[in-house]
């Protein structure tokens, strides 16, 4: 359990970044998710995930 509320913290930092950035970001729950688009072009859109690896975590995307 405290897997998921890590990766849902990382991905809320991100989330936050990127709309600063001008980003549409929707944070999904189940699975621990991050569903990022350009506002200006709805088809440009990306799932992001967030692993856990030796070193850490990071993101990971198509």
């Amino acid at each position: 359990m405290a897997r998921e509320h890590t990766r849902t913290y990382f991905l809320g930092k991100l989330a936050r970044e990127l709309e600063f950035r001008g980003l549409d970001a929707t944070l999904r729950a189940d699975p621990p998710s991050l569903r990022v688009g350009d506002p200006g072009a709805r088809l440009l859109t990306e799932t992001v995930d967030c692993v856990p690896i030796a070193e850490g975590w990071y993101y990971r995307w198509s």
